[in-house]
């Protein structure tokens, strides 16, 4: 028998099956990419074989779990071909597209910025490959753009990491991911017409208010909230009564500056990267480094003042 290129293919998992020819519902690959990091340990002597081992982990492991492609810093390994469905990224699974890197999210530090560099760019070579194909076969040009996770529930074209599209569980490719240049790399290699300028790549603050739904930044604040509120016996002073008696109040929490709801939709990539470990002072500091709102100073003095 022929090798295909594809290693489920050549090599198809006997205990737990790792991909299906045909995707569930009969839907239809639709440009929407999930970056992911496969959490193995990060091979930094000699010869990478991070991609090549984790690859034979999949292809013999007993629980679910694959992507379409896997890199490290030396390889580009296909899992399996861009029109079957593998199993990365439950919400997306059956129209998306899933590539990851052989390291961990949170190791990033760890590599050499030659070794991180060449990681980054070949995971954006692995998307470039995708993103022919599915021009030549759909007419879906891949835009070089992160996309929210309501965007990617809809099948939209683009890029986001598995943990915005499942914040809940993941956290991958890491908050240290090079995402500049991986959709430099990646505009560079499909040169599309179509494709964001790479030095606005990452969207502004600003085009996150825009971006997100009412509903989204609804279900985000509810699950922030009630972390905060679990820790209530762990917090001191007006913290504790802020965050804690008032948590069923999201307006209570973002009004502070005399704001309407639809003013504040804003804080939304804010809310997003708070755990329940973040201190008041923390808030009020991230408020003022990444919302572009005009009102930003007046929502952190507004909280300053709550909380003295």
């Amino acid at each position: 028998m022929s090798s295909t290129g594809f290693i489920l293919l050549d090599t198809p998992n006997k205990n737990t099956p790792q991909c299906r020819k045909t995707r569930r519902n009969n839907a239809k690959p639709t440009g929407t990419c999930v970056v992911h990091t496969a959490e193995n340990f990060i091979d930094l002597i000699g010869e990478d074989s991070g991609a090549e081992t984790v690859a034979k982990f999949i292809a013999t492991r007993t629980g679910y779990g694959s992507y379409h492609f896997l890199c490290d810093s030396d390889s580009l390994v296909f899992m399996a071909p861009a029109s079957y469905e593998t199993w990365h990224d439950t919400a997306t699974n059956n129209f998306s597209y899933g590539g990851s890197m052989a390291v961990r999210a949170g190791e990033w530090h760890r590599i050499p910025e030659d070794r991180r560099e060449r990681i980054v760019k070949n995971c954006a070579a692995g998307f470039a490959s995708y993103a022919r194909w599915l021009k030549e076969t759909y007419g879906i040009t891949i835009p070089a753009k992160r996309i929210t996770r309501a965007q990617a529930h809809r099948g939209e074209p683009g890029f986001l990491g598995h943990g915005d599209s499942d914040p809940g569980r993941r956290s991958d490719p890491g908050a240290a991911f090079d995402w500049k240049l991986f959709l430099e790399e990646f505009a560079r290699l499909t040169n599309s017409k179509d494709a964001v300028d790479p030095a606005g790549a990452t969207p502004t603050r600003k085009d996150w208010f825009d971006m997100v739904s009412k509903s989204e930044m609804s279900e985000l604040l509810d699950e922030r909230l009630e972390a905060f509120a679990a820790r209530k016996p762990q917090m001191k002073g007006k913290a504790a009564e802020v965050f804690g008696q008032h948590h069923n109040s999201r307006d209570d929490v973002l009004s502070y500056g005399g704001l309407a709801w639809d003013q504040t939709r804003g804080l939304r990539d804010l809310i997003r990267e708070l755990d329940a470990g973040t201190s008041a002072q923390e808030i009020a500091d991230l408020i003022v480094e990444r919302t572009d709102s005009v009102k930003a100073e007046a929502i952190v003095d507004a909280i300053a003042e709550r909380l003295k």
